[in-house]
């Protein structure tokens, strides 16, 4: 145990404690696999994100569109050009849950910058981020247990993807993109695991005949049953030319199948010539297949070291993966490490592809946006120009509020979302569609819009 909550910062919320231990005790008598997912508590504050309830993420259509019912509409379909799959899940998280913290927003923006004003680094960082597949997911299923060896050998070859990420990231000038490199680990120890105990085979869905999954020299006592079938071939090859010379039959023949094992073949026109102690095993169109006492006894002999094989390969695989679980937690850190630079390059791709521009956020009561657009009116529009609009509300000069009339289908809806849009669009550290804006923190969003007309 613990002496103290104060590292995981709910020390002082002691109905937070409650809740996280009922959860545990939840999750022990369920499933106590998925206890060995949990690497630390972390508290969650409103005074750390905007506060945006269901009824406000349905309406400005941030996950998914009202009309559609899918991402086509949302904005997160105006967003989402992420690579990899931990960075679409962090994109998710990013857009329902923007900052209220200056320091952290203004650090998103200027890693957001640097990448938005090199295509050259975009270029390079989309080229790693696109041999990467989900290091988080894999890592959930290496620490259950339950990760097929395509995965473990997958997540070999991402990882030899981490120095040259890692090396790119600590050329950044931006502070946050150069940190977010500490957070990379490539555990060489994982990578030399997985080349010392697995083959290629393992790649495959199903695996050749005598394909194999453990690496031959790693685990002794199954290299000798391994060995035993393959002496096993040389003593078929053996009782092949014993029999032949027995029974005078030169086109005789020893072979197997999986339906009914190893046969002794001999032609129709020779069966009159097969030795008494051969027992018929299955009659073909111009052949019969043939056993006899000694092809049964090695035929068990066989079998037995083969599903002792398949057994051991099993319990060894296993083995491994607990070896491999031992890094979920720095797997982990390095896949979230991965999705924030998927969501600041996937920012910038945006802003350099839409024509966003970098938002002045401060801790003031302004909003003030000039030539504002709505995201995905505009992308709708289909070769037609969005209209740019400004909207001005300061509290200290008695603009705290705007009253909007006009006709129905004239653009009030689109104009609250627009507003709203952008600045949630800059409290998540992505640039805005505007030809400037100047937004002062906003820690929550509320609205009803009764039309559904953008």
């Amino acid at each position: 145990g613990v002496q103290s909550l104060d590292a995981y910062g709910c020390a002082q919320v002691p109905q937070a404690i409650a809740a996280a231990g009922a959860i545990v005790a939840y999750l022990e008598k369920m499933n106590v696999k998925l206890l060995s997912l949990l690497t630390g508590l972390r508290s969650y504050a409103t005074t750390s994100y905007m506060t945006l309830d269901a009824h406000t993420q349905r309406n400005l259509d941030l996950l998914q569109g009202a009309r559609s019912g899918s991402v086509q509409g949302s904005l997160l379909g105006v967003l989402d050009r992420t690579i990899t799959p931990m960075g679409a899940r962090q994109l998710r998280r990013a857009i329902t849950q923007p900052l209220l913290d200056l320091a952290q927003l203004e650090a998103r923006l200027d890693g957001v910058e640097e990448l938005y004003e090199s295509p050259a680094m975009r270029s390079r960082f989309t080229m790693f981020l696109q041999r990467l597949g989900d290091i988080e997911r894999i890592a959930g299923r290496v620490r259950q247990g339950t990760a097929i060896p395509r995965e473990a050998l997958a997540l070999r070859e991402y990882l030899q993807v981490i120095p040259q990420l890692q090396s790119l990231l600590r050329g950044c000038n931006a502070l946050l993109l150069a940190e977010l490199a500490d957070f990379l680990d490539a555990c060489p120890q994982v990578g030399a695991l997985i080349d010392k105990a697995l083959t290629r085979a393992g790649e495959e869905d199903e695996r050749e005949d005598d394909g194999r999954l453990i690496r031959a020299g790693f685990h002794a006592e199954l290299d000798e049953l391994i060995a035993s079938i393959h002496d096993s071939k040389r003593w078929i090859t053996s009782l092949e030319a014993r029999e032949r010379e027995r029974s005078g039959i030169k086109s005789l023949r020893v072979g197997y199948n999986k339906v009914f094992g190893y046969y002794i073949e001999v032609s129709r026109g020779k069966v009159d010539q097969v030795p008494p102690d051969y027992m018929r095993k299955q009659t073909l169109t111009n052949a019969e297949r043939f056993t006899t006492p000694e092809l049964k006894e090695h035929e068990a002999r066989v079998l037995s070291a083969e599903e002792r094989i398949d057994e051991m390969e099993r319990s060894i695989y296993a083995d491994v993966l607990r070896q491999l679980g031992v890094y979920y937690p720095q797997l982990i850190a390095t896949a979230g490490a991965i999705a924030q630079v998927d969501v600041l390059l996937n920012f910038a791709e945006v802003a350099a592809h839409a024509g966003y521009v970098r938002p002045v956020i401060e801790q003031s009561s302004t909003i003030e946006i000039v030539g504002g657009r709505h995201p995905f009116v505009e992308q709708a529009l289909d070769g037609d120009t969005f209209i740019p609009n400004d909207a001005h509300l300061e509290a200290e000069h008695e603009a705290r509020i705007i009253l909007l009339t006009g006709p129905n289908m004239a653009g009030k809806s689109t104009y609250l979302r627009q507003v709203a849009l952008i600045t949630l669009l800059a409290q998540i550290g992505c640039f805005v569609p505007a030809r400037s804006a100047r937004i002062g923190l906003v820690d929550r969003i509320f609205t009803r819009v009764g039309a559904e007309d953008d």
